[in-house]
């Protein structure tokens, strides 16, 4: 909020589109940022999967499941989204 009551100025410069090389560049880093994600999430579910964690058969088959989801991700597809957890953290 403009509190000096100066006028506002606004930029009208042009901005350089983006070149293939800026795009490859942010499209890398994107993806790394996913594959963070989600090995922070596999990570996290490590625990699960011990033969000792008292959990149960079919709880721990939907986790392994959902663990070989998470590996199989696509991450050149930036609409996907990773699948829900089958546990609450």
């Amino acid at each position: 909020m403009n509190y000096n009551h100066e006028p506002l100025v606004m930029d009208t410069t042009p901005q350089p589109e983006m070149t293939d090389d800026l795009r490859k560049m942010m499209d890398n880093s994107y993806m790394h940022m996913r594959r963070t994600e989600r090995n922070k999430l596999l990570d996290e579910s490590d625990k699960y999967v011990l033969q000792d964690f008292p959990i149960s058969l079919e709880d721990k088959m939907k986790i392994l499941t959902w663990r070989q989801e998470l590996r199989d991700f696509d991450f050149n597809d930036f609409s996907k989204v990773f699948p829900n957890k089958p546990y609450n953290k």
